[in-house]
């Protein structure tokens, strides 16, 4: 384990890696941009669509949280956002730069097309995403 953990050390600074991590960097920036901008578009919505008659103990905390929780909720949820997106789309670059330099007389593994790739990240994604909505009264006491 230890003698992995170096490899992979060493081999930050190889070209490929850098590509990645600058990747990386950019679909990590996106994509907070991205949740940010839906949960701060979302909130106001959810709030206008509270019936006239709702209880002060759902509309005092919707109405704190439309303004800083939007900021709050896209830290909250970026974490698993990132993991699940990076993990699906950038993990096959990573594991094919590492069998090339550390394992060159393995056979080429089976290279998975874009639609299966997707289909793992988007999964990954709603479960991370819904279980992390599910968790989130416990993350507000």
């Amino acid at each position: 384990m230890f003698e992995a953990f170096r490899r992979a050390v060493a081999q930050l600074a190889a070209p490929e890696f850098r590509r990645i991590l600058k990747l990386s960097l950019a679909l990590a920036v996106g994509s907070f941009a991205a949740l940010f901008t839906a949960i701060a578009a979302a909130l106001p919505w959810l709030a206008a669509r509270l019936p006239a008659g709702a209880p002060e103990w759902i509309t005092i905390p919707l109405a704190l949280v439309t303004g800083v929780g939007a900021l709050v909720l896209a830290f909250v949820l970026f974490p698993g956002l990132v993991t699940a997106i990076q993990s699906g789309l950038l993990q096959d670059r990573i594991c094919a730069a590492v069998e090339q330099r550390y394992y060159p007389g393995l056979p080429e593994p089976r290279a998975p097309g874009i639609g299966a790739q997707l289909a793992a990240t988007l999964g990954q994604l709603g479960a991370v995403i819904g279980l992390n909505l599910l968790a989130l009264p416990v993350y507000l006491v």
